[in-house]
């Protein structure tokens, strides 16, 4: 393999790049030697570098601008992570959930985000969310154990709420009337190559969600690719949230998850898989059970960012905030309003 030389040591091959912005994340960026095509080097640069000047000096040079080049997980490593997580929910749903009752503060901070501002769908008039509409729609992608629908019912409760939900855990999922629920599996059908909008059952609804799945996605792709669904599932002037979690802002939980994925990854043989994976991707503990591990994401700003980029048109950007947990920052939110 190629050498790798550290960003931070640059000045061994006595060159320069100039950045735009300095994300955090690294990947590795070609740099080639003048003379000698066949044997390239590479330097490491900011993950997410959309463009690099290059002032030629000595005997190295790169190309003038680099599309961004991404540390990419292999579709392997993401099925394994994919069927760990599936794993651990099919044996833990059931303490999982205890632990999943109260309301995000995020949420609240959402619906007051998009008051004044939702559009009934057969009028130009604005309404608060709930408050002077008849009925509206929400789907809610990787619902869990139903608590968004649990909150917006109590929030709207003179509102006829139709709610669309989504899971690939079942055992998740309380049984109710009130909730027209489809089970799949959203990972493996994007790992599949499939398309998810031919096989949701939901009609487009005035509101889409997405709350505490998207740490759970190993693949950029498949991060933009839901993103997109949400979108395309949600009518014309409707909205959509989704939340990002940021575990590793906090320094008592970076501290612990990394402890736990290094343990994860000798306890469950996967000591190999740790050169693909990037260095927010880790194995989290469950109250400490052996065993009992499941793979999260810790997004960066710049991931973030990214991801709203990919939205191209498609929607527009209301509002990003972090809120949730003691120190209120451990999500990210956006809201979108689809074009």
């Amino acid at each position: 393999p190629a050498p790798r030389v550290c960003f931070l040591d640059l000045e061994i091959i006595g060159q320069q790049l100039l950045f735009g912005m300095m994300p955090s994340g690294v990947v590795d960026i070609p740099v080639m030697p003048v003379d000698d095509h066949a044997e390239a080097p590479f330097v490491q640069a900011p993950r997410f570098l959309e463009f690099v000047e290059y002032f030629q000096e000595d005997r190295f040079h790169c190309c003038y601008s680099i599309e961004c080049l991404r540390c990419h997980m292999n579709t392997e490593t993401a099925k394994i992570l994919c069927e760990l997580n599936n794993a651990f929910y099919r044996k833990h749903h059931a303490s999982f959930s205890k632990t999943r009752e109260a309301p995000w503060p995020g949420w609240r901070r959402c619906l007051e985000v998009v008051e004044g501002r939702f559009k009934q769908q057969d009028s130009e008039q604005d309404y608060r969310l709930g408050e002077g509409m008849t009925r509206f729609s929400v789907f809610d992608l990787a619902c869990g154990n139903l608590r968004f629908e649990t909150f917006l019912s109590a929030e709207f409760p003179e509102a006829d709420i139709s709610f669309y939900a989504v899971d690939n855990c079942e055992g998740l999922v309380p049984q109710t009337p009130v909730v027209q629920f489809q089970s799949l599996d959203i990972l493996d059908i994007l790992l599949k190559g499939l398309r998810l909008q031919d096989l949701i059952t939901a009609p487009r609804c005035d509101l889409s969600v997405c709350f505490g799945f998207m740490h759970h996605v190993p693949l950029v792709s498949q991060r933009e690719e839901i993103l997109a669904n949400l979108i395309a599932q949600t009518r014309s002037g409707g909205y959509v949230f989704a939340s990002f979690w940021q575990f590793l802002n906090n320094e008592a939980l970076a501290s612990k998850a990394h402890a736990t994925h290094e343990r994860a990854l000798k306890e469950l043989g996967l000591e190999n898989m740790r050169g693909d994976l990037g260095s927010n991707d880790l194995l989290l503990g469950w109250e400490n059970k052996p065993g009992a591990y499941r793979y999260c994401h810790s997004f960066s700003e710049s991931e973030i960012d990214e991801l709203v980029g990919s939205i191209d048109g498609k929607a527009t950007l209301v509002s990003r905030f972090v809120s949730d947990g003691r120190t209120n920052d451990l999500n990210s939110y956006l809201v979108l309003q689809v074009s």
